[in-house]
């Protein structure tokens, strides 16, 4: 199943064929998982294909991802997760302990998205009333989350930490809101 300790790797390819997705339910309650990445060239992730998985609190998604099915993350203890501009569309899912939600690009179809309140969602600077995100946060696909828009940040890597030293485009919403975090890294100061 690609573990590596408590790390599920899904690969691009297996004895020599490519891996094109997760079929629906393959790791389905899969108590064990802690984190999971997900190869380039893995276009899809079928339905219910992580569902249950309780333990599970990291995923990195591929380029190359197309389709989130219905249920595919429903059930895991995921805090924050980024969408890749390659998503186009998302099925039905349940993602109330999400407490970050980063859309790099806009999917073409989203069935539902449920999100506690407090969990805020990002979708790309340039991404304004044309591109649909004001009409659809608060239709019936899209139940709970604050929508928030982030920016390209420039930083320089100190030790451990990320000193913030500008930013491209301000939102069209005219906020600018400063992450905790940046690339997985704490934000400890924003510079001159």
């Amino acid at each position: 199943k690609g573990f590596l300790g408590r790390r599920m790797v899904i690969p691009s390819e297996v004895g020599g064929k490519a891996v094109s997705g997760v079929s629906a339910s393959a790791f389905a309650n899969c108590s064990d998982v802690k984190s999971l990445d997900v190869a380039t060239g893995v276009k899809f992730i079928g339905e219910c294909a992580f569902s249950g998985c309780g333990e599970l609190v990291s995923v990195s998604l591929p380029t190359t991802l197309t389709t989130i099915a219905t249920g595919a993350f429903d059930g895991t203890a995921i805090t924050e997760l980024v969408v890749p501009a390659s998503v186009t569309t998302i099925g039905d899912l349940d993602l109330r302990g999400l407490k970050t939600l980063r859309f790099l690009g806009k999917p073409t179809y989203i069935e539902n998205l449920r999100l506690s309140p407090d969990c805020i969602v990002y979708v790309p600077q340039d991404a304004g009333q044309d591109a649909g995100w004001e009409e659809d946060a608060p239709s019936a696909d899209w139940y709970g989350g604050q929508l928030e828009y982030w920016v390209d940040f420039e930083y320089e890597l100190i030790g451990n930490a990320v000193l913030i030293k500008g930013c491209g485009l301000i939102p069209p919403d005219g906020r600018l809101r400063i992450p905790e975090r940046i690339d997985g890294f704490p934000v400890m100061a924003i510079d001159e």
